[in-house]
């Protein structure tokens, strides 16, 4: 697996993670009504799905900052590739077999 393969694999995880925890704190804090001014003001936002919901945007902003990382990576790969040349097919050796039967 490609350098660029696994950060991206890491950032997709933390996309999904941040996503889901911050869609589910939102939902959870709409329930007790803490988005409206009365709810706040009451004392209804619950301090633990706050902290989860901090973590899951977060999460994202993290996420997406891997995913450029990810992005850069992938470029620097394909220009290291297109730096190096690509092999003469003539100064290739042909495979030799490695069999002892075929060898005959």
């Amino acid at each position: 697996m490609s350098k660029a393969r696994l950060i991206g694999t890491v950032a997709g995880v933390s996309l999904a993670i941040g996503a889901g925890l911050a869609i589910w704190a939102s939902q959870t804090l709409g329930a007790q009504g803490a988005w409206s001014p009365k709810g706040v003001a009451s004392g209804h936002l619950d301090f633990i799905v706050a902290v989860v919901l901090l973590v899951g945007v977060a999460l994202l902003i993290a996420g997406f900052i891997i995913a450029l990382a990810a992005v850069a990576e992938a470029w620097s790969e394909a220009q290291r590739e297109a730096r190096e040349p690509a092999p003469d097919p003539a100064r290739v050796p042909a495979e030799q077999p490695t069999h002892p039967r075929s060898a005959k």
